[in-house]
């Protein structure tokens, strides 16, 4: 088992650049937690599994938990995550 920290930077990129160091071509991702200054989420609506909804969140939010993979090198992320606000 290998731990990864970010500490600045884009999650897959960064990701990306540690798995060349030890080149990993292939590995399961069993969890990622931390927070982000901001995010983005991309929905997939059920009525329509072709298309592709972009939200851009400039705000915190918290990484909970998340499942990928690294396929010959490529990282692979689901990463559900929560909002952050100032109102709660």
């Amino acid at each position: 088992m290998r731990i990864f920290e970010i500490k600045n930077g884009d999650l897959i990129e960064s990701l990306t650049q540690q798995m060349k160091a030890p080149w990993i071509p292939d590995a399961v991702i069993v969890t990622v937690i931390g927070v982000v200054d901001d995010f983005t989420v991309l929905t997939t609506p059920s009525y329509d599994p072709d298309t592709h909804q972009v939200n851009r969140y400039d705000k915190p939010g918290e990484i909970v938990g998340a499942v990928g993979e690294i396929r010959n090198g490529q990282v692979h992320t689901s990463t559900p995550r929560s909002r952050w606000t100032k109102d709660r």
